[in-house]
C-alpha cells in the first residue's frame, strides 16, 4: 500500500503509523505543504494520513495550501480511499465533508479519554483481525 503523510510542522510527525507503515511493508511518502511542497494527484496513493499543526481552517487564509488539501481530501473520499486525520486533519476532513470548524470553548491539545460507538469498536476489531492476519 502506498501511504502519502501529509504535514504541517516540523514537529508534528506520523509517528506510530510511519512505524506500523515501514513494519507492514508498506510505502511512505511525507508532503509538507507548510514549506511549499505541492500534492500528488490521488491516483499517487492507496491511504491518505493528514496530520496535525498550528494551522486552523477558522485562519485558512493564513495558510491557503490547505484549500489544495481540502480538495485532495475530497477527491480521495470520492475514490474510496483510506483516510486518518489527526488533529488539523481531521478539522480538514470534516471541511471536505462540507462541515465548518468551530473554535472550542476549552483547551483541546493532548489525550483525553474516549468512548468508542459500536460501528467504532467494530472497525477497530476488524483493524485489529486484519493486523493478525499479517
Amino acid at each position: 500500500m502506498r501511504i502519502l503523510f501529509v504535514t504541517h510542522a516540523d514537529f508534528e510527525k506520523p509517528g506510530y503509523i510511519q512505524t506500523w507503515a515501514k513494519k507492514n511493508g508498506h510505502t511512505t511518502r511525507e508532503v509538507q505543504t507548510f514549506k511549499g511542497e505541492q500534492l500528488p494527484s490521488v491516483s499517487a496513493f492507496d491511504f491518505l494520513v493528514v496530520m496535525g499543526g498550528p494551522q486552523s481552517p477558522l485562519e485558512i487564509e493564513d495558510a491557503p495550501y490547505l484549500y489544495d488539501e481540502i480538495e485532495l481530501i475530497k477527491k480521495a473520499i470520492n475514490e474510496n480511499k483510506y483516510i486518518i486525520g489527526v488533529c488539523l486533519g481531521a478539522q480538514l476532513i470534516g471541511e471536505a465533508l462540507g462541515a465548518k470548524t468551530e473554535r472550542s470553548p476549552h483547551r483541546e491539545i493532548g489525550a483525553f479519554p474516549l468512548e468508542l460507538t459500536d460501528a467504532a469498536a467494530s472497525l477497530f476489531l476488524l483493524i485489529a483481525m486484519l493486523e493478525i492476519k499479517h
